[in-house]
Protein backbone atom coordinates (compact mmCIF):
# COMPACT_ATOMS: atom_id res chain seq x y z
CA UNK A 1 0.00 0.00 0.00
CA UNK A 2 1.41 3.38 -1.05
CA UNK A 3 0.75 6.76 0.53
CA UNK A 4 1.96 10.02 -1.02
CA UNK A 5 1.90 13.16 1.12
CA UNK A 6 0.98 16.19 -1.04
CA UNK A 7 3.51 19.04 -1.13
CA UNK A 8 3.69 22.54 -2.56
CA UNK A 9 6.98 23.40 -4.28
CA UNK A 10 8.14 26.46 -2.33
CA UNK A 11 11.52 26.58 -4.09
CA UNK A 12 13.66 26.78 -0.96
CA UNK A 13 17.17 27.64 -2.10
CA UNK A 14 19.35 25.16 -0.15
CA UNK A 15 17.22 22.03 0.35
CA UNK A 16 13.77 22.01 -1.21
CA UNK A 17 11.49 19.02 -0.43
CA UNK A 18 9.21 17.99 -3.31
CA UNK A 19 7.63 14.67 -2.32
CA UNK A 20 7.36 12.48 0.76
CA UNK A 21 5.75 9.07 0.86
CA UNK A 22 5.65 5.60 2.40
CA UNK A 23 4.87 2.18 0.96
CA UNK A 24 4.56 -1.43 2.11
CA UNK A 25 5.37 -3.31 -1.07
CA UNK A 26 3.91 -6.56 -2.30
CA UNK A 27 6.33 -9.46 -2.97
CA UNK A 28 8.44 -8.82 -6.10
CA UNK A 29 6.92 -5.33 -6.52
CA UNK A 30 9.06 -3.55 -9.11
CA UNK A 31 9.45 0.15 -9.87
CA UNK A 32 11.23 1.26 -13.02
CA UNK A 33 13.26 1.56 -15.05
CA UNK A 34 12.67 5.28 -14.71
CA UNK A 35 14.47 8.60 -14.23
CA UNK A 36 13.61 11.81 -12.38
CA UNK A 37 14.74 15.43 -12.40
CA UNK A 38 15.36 15.55 -8.63
CA UNK A 39 17.19 13.60 -5.91
CA UNK A 40 15.29 10.78 -4.21
CA UNK A 41 16.20 8.88 -1.04
CA UNK A 42 14.44 5.73 0.19
CA UNK A 43 14.86 4.52 3.78
CA UNK A 44 14.11 0.83 4.29
CA UNK A 45 12.07 0.32 7.47
CA UNK A 46 11.71 -3.47 7.16
CA UNK A 47 12.10 -6.21 4.59
CA UNK A 48 14.62 -6.30 1.79
CA UNK A 49 14.97 -5.66 -1.92
CA UNK A 50 17.43 -5.00 -4.71
CA UNK A 51 18.37 -1.58 -6.10
CA UNK A 52 19.59 -1.58 -9.70
CA UNK A 53 21.54 1.52 -10.74
CA UNK A 54 24.20 2.50 -13.25
CA UNK A 55 26.82 1.67 -10.63
CA UNK A 56 25.66 -1.91 -10.03
CA UNK A 57 23.09 -3.99 -8.17
CA UNK A 58 22.69 -3.57 -4.41
CA UNK A 59 20.89 -5.73 -1.87
CA UNK A 60 19.31 -3.28 0.61
CA UNK A 61 18.36 -4.20 4.17
CA UNK A 62 16.44 -2.50 7.01
CA UNK A 63 18.21 0.56 8.39
CA UNK A 64 19.77 1.41 5.03
CA UNK A 65 19.01 4.06 2.44
CA UNK A 66 19.44 4.04 -1.32
CA UNK A 67 19.98 7.28 -3.21
CA UNK A 68 18.81 8.15 -6.73
CA UNK A 69 20.34 11.09 -8.60
CA UNK A 70 18.63 13.34 -11.15
CA UNK A 71 18.36 11.81 -14.64
CA UNK A 72 19.74 8.48 -13.35
CA UNK A 73 17.88 5.47 -14.76
CA UNK A 74 17.16 3.05 -11.91
CA UNK A 75 14.98 0.08 -11.01
CA UNK A 76 14.23 -1.31 -7.59
CA UNK A 77 12.37 -4.47 -6.66
CA UNK A 78 11.03 -5.88 -3.40
CA UNK A 79 12.17 -9.31 -2.26
CA UNK A 80 9.85 -12.22 -2.96
CA UNK A 81 9.83 -13.52 0.62
CA UNK A 82 10.47 -10.38 2.70
CA UNK A 83 9.24 -7.41 0.61
CA UNK A 84 10.42 -4.07 1.88
CA UNK A 85 8.56 -1.25 3.57
CA UNK A 86 10.19 2.11 2.91
CA UNK A 87 9.83 5.85 3.37
CA UNK A 88 11.08 8.28 0.73
CA UNK A 89 11.76 11.96 0.18
CA UNK A 90 12.44 13.70 -3.13
CA UNK A 91 14.17 17.07 -3.21
CA UNK A 92 16.40 19.53 -5.03
CA UNK A 93 18.30 22.66 -4.01
CA UNK A 94 21.83 24.02 -3.86
CA UNK A 95 23.02 21.62 -1.14
CA UNK A 96 21.51 18.58 -2.84
CA UNK A 97 24.63 18.31 -4.98
CA UNK A 98 26.52 17.17 -1.89
CA UNK A 99 25.10 13.72 -2.66
CA UNK A 100 27.14 13.59 -5.87
CA UNK A 101 30.28 13.16 -3.76
CA UNK A 102 29.14 9.92 -2.11
CA UNK A 103 31.07 6.85 -3.23
CA UNK A 104 28.14 4.42 -2.93
CA UNK A 105 24.37 4.78 -3.45
CA UNK A 106 23.52 2.55 -0.45
CA UNK A 107 24.39 3.64 3.09
CA UNK A 108 23.47 2.79 6.67
CA UNK A 109 21.26 5.32 8.45
CA UNK A 110 20.53 4.99 12.16
CA UNK A 111 18.51 8.13 12.99
CA UNK A 112 14.71 8.26 13.32
CA UNK A 113 14.50 11.20 10.89
CA UNK A 114 12.56 9.33 8.22
CA UNK A 115 9.93 8.25 10.74
CA UNK A 116 9.67 11.88 11.82
CA UNK A 117 9.05 12.89 8.21
CA UNK A 118 5.71 11.09 8.29
CA UNK A 119 4.53 13.71 10.79
CA UNK A 120 4.03 15.84 7.66
CA UNK A 121 0.73 14.10 7.07
CA UNK A 122 -0.67 15.68 10.26
CA UNK A 123 0.41 19.24 9.45
CA UNK A 124 -1.89 21.56 7.55
CA UNK A 125 0.40 24.58 7.81
CA UNK A 126 4.21 24.78 7.39
CA UNK A 127 4.32 21.22 6.06
CA UNK A 128 7.09 22.03 3.57
CA UNK A 129 9.13 23.92 6.19
CA UNK A 130 8.90 20.94 8.55
CA UNK A 131 10.06 18.56 5.81
CA UNK A 132 12.91 20.91 4.89
CA UNK A 133 14.10 20.89 8.51
CA UNK A 134 14.12 17.09 8.53
CA UNK A 135 15.94 17.07 5.21
CA UNK A 136 18.68 19.26 6.70
CA UNK A 137 18.91 16.76 9.55
CA UNK A 138 19.32 13.88 7.09
CA UNK A 139 22.11 15.71 5.25
CA UNK A 140 23.81 16.55 8.54
CA UNK A 141 23.70 12.93 9.70
CA UNK A 142 24.99 11.56 6.41
CA UNK A 143 27.86 13.97 5.96
CA UNK A 144 28.93 14.21 9.59
CA UNK A 145 31.25 11.24 8.93
CA UNK A 146 32.28 12.36 5.46
CA UNK A 147 35.65 11.02 4.51
CA UNK A 148 35.23 7.64 6.21
CA UNK A 149 36.85 4.92 4.10
CA UNK A 150 34.57 3.14 1.62
CA UNK A 151 33.29 -0.15 3.05
CA UNK A 152 34.44 -2.43 0.27
CA UNK A 153 33.41 -5.52 2.22
CA UNK A 154 29.79 -4.32 2.36
CA UNK A 155 29.76 -3.55 -1.36
CA UNK A 156 31.10 -7.06 -2.01
CA UNK A 157 28.44 -8.58 0.26
CA UNK A 158 25.66 -6.70 -1.52
CA UNK A 159 26.99 -7.64 -4.93
CA UNK A 160 27.05 -11.34 -4.05
CA UNK A 161 23.52 -11.23 -2.61
CA UNK A 162 22.19 -9.56 -5.76
CA UNK A 163 24.13 -11.63 -8.31
CA UNK A 164 24.72 -15.09 -6.82
CA UNK A 165 22.60 -16.71 -9.56
CA UNK A 166 25.10 -15.52 -12.19
CA UNK A 167 28.46 -17.11 -13.01
CA UNK A 168 30.35 -14.56 -10.91
CA UNK A 169 33.87 -14.97 -9.62
CA UNK A 170 35.63 -13.40 -6.65
CA UNK A 171 38.21 -11.86 -8.99
CA UNK A 172 35.34 -10.16 -10.84
CA UNK A 173 34.11 -8.52 -7.63
CA UNK A 174 37.57 -7.24 -6.73
CA UNK A 175 38.03 -5.87 -10.26
CA UNK A 176 34.63 -4.19 -10.12
CA UNK A 177 35.49 -2.46 -6.86
CA UNK A 178 39.01 -1.66 -8.12
CA UNK A 179 40.62 -3.14 -5.01
CA UNK A 180 43.21 -5.85 -4.40
CA UNK A 181 41.59 -9.27 -4.07
CA UNK A 182 43.60 -10.33 -1.01
CA UNK A 183 42.86 -7.04 0.73
CA UNK A 184 39.14 -7.38 -0.05
CA UNK A 185 39.10 -11.01 1.13
CA UNK A 186 40.71 -10.02 4.43
CA UNK A 187 38.23 -7.17 5.00
CA UNK A 188 35.30 -9.46 4.18
CA UNK A 189 36.39 -12.32 6.45
CA UNK A 190 36.96 -9.90 9.34
CA UNK A 191 33.53 -8.27 8.90
CA UNK A 192 31.37 -11.35 8.28
CA UNK A 193 33.33 -14.33 9.63
CA UNK A 194 33.13 -16.23 6.34
CA UNK A 195 34.83 -15.91 2.97
CA UNK A 196 33.19 -14.42 -0.11
CA UNK A 197 33.19 -17.86 -1.71
CA UNK A 198 31.40 -19.31 1.33
CA UNK A 199 28.76 -16.57 1.18
CA UNK A 200 28.29 -17.21 -2.53
CA UNK A 201 27.74 -20.92 -1.91
CA UNK A 202 25.46 -20.31 1.07
CA UNK A 203 23.31 -17.83 -0.88
CA UNK A 204 22.95 -20.26 -3.77
CA UNK A 205 22.11 -23.31 -1.67
CA UNK A 206 19.69 -21.48 0.65
CA UNK A 207 17.76 -20.18 -2.35
CA UNK A 208 17.84 -23.63 -3.99
CA UNK A 209 16.29 -25.15 -0.87
CA UNK A 210 13.40 -22.69 -1.10
CA UNK A 211 12.92 -23.45 -4.78
CA UNK A 212 12.80 -27.18 -4.08
CA UNK A 213 10.19 -26.61 -1.38
CA UNK A 214 8.12 -24.80 -4.02
CA UNK A 215 8.23 -27.83 -6.30
CA UNK A 216 10.98 -26.77 -8.70
CA UNK A 217 12.87 -29.67 -10.28
CA UNK A 218 16.44 -30.34 -9.09
CA UNK A 219 18.03 -29.53 -12.45
CA UNK A 220 16.03 -26.33 -12.76
CA UNK A 221 16.82 -25.25 -9.19
CA UNK A 222 20.51 -25.82 -9.84
CA UNK A 223 20.41 -23.68 -12.96
CA UNK A 224 18.40 -20.89 -11.32
CA UNK A 225 20.95 -20.42 -8.53
CA UNK A 226 24.03 -20.47 -10.74
CA UNK A 227 25.15 -24.11 -10.91
CA UNK A 228 25.90 -25.33 -14.44
CA UNK A 229 26.71 -28.87 -13.26
CA UNK A 230 23.74 -30.52 -11.54
CA UNK A 231 25.94 -33.27 -10.10
CA UNK A 232 28.22 -30.72 -8.44
CA UNK A 233 25.11 -28.92 -7.16
CA UNK A 234 23.76 -32.16 -5.66
CA UNK A 235 27.08 -32.84 -3.96
CA UNK A 236 27.24 -29.34 -2.42
CA UNK A 237 23.56 -29.45 -1.41
CA UNK A 238 23.95 -32.77 0.39
CA UNK A 239 27.09 -31.53 2.13
CA UNK A 240 25.19 -28.51 3.51
CA UNK A 241 21.78 -30.03 4.32
CA UNK A 242 22.71 -33.68 4.87
CA UNK A 243 20.26 -34.91 2.27
CA UNK A 244 20.22 -35.16 -1.53
CA UNK A 245 18.16 -32.39 -3.20
CA UNK A 246 15.74 -34.83 -4.84
CA UNK A 247 14.63 -35.99 -1.38
CA UNK A 248 14.67 -32.57 0.29
CA UNK A 249 11.14 -31.48 -0.61
CA UNK A 250 9.58 -34.74 0.60
CA UNK A 251 11.50 -34.51 3.89
CA UNK A 252 10.33 -30.93 4.42
CA UNK A 253 6.72 -32.00 3.89
CA UNK A 254 7.00 -34.84 6.38
CA UNK A 255 8.20 -32.43 9.06
CA UNK A 256 4.82 -30.69 8.97
CA UNK A 257 2.84 -33.79 10.00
Amino acid sequence: MQEDIPFINKNFADLNPLIVGVERCEPDHKFGPSARDYYLIHYVVSGTGVFYSSGGNYFVRPGEIFIIHPQEITTYQADHETPWHYIWIGFNGRLAHRFDSLTAPVLSYSSNTFFDLLECRNRQQMREEFAAAKLFEIVSNLFDNEGVETRYEKLAYDYIQANFMRQIKIEEIADLLKVNRRYLSRLFKTAYGISMQQLLMKSRLDRAALLLQDGVRVSQAASLVGYEDVFHFSKMFKKKFGIAPQFYKATEKLQHY
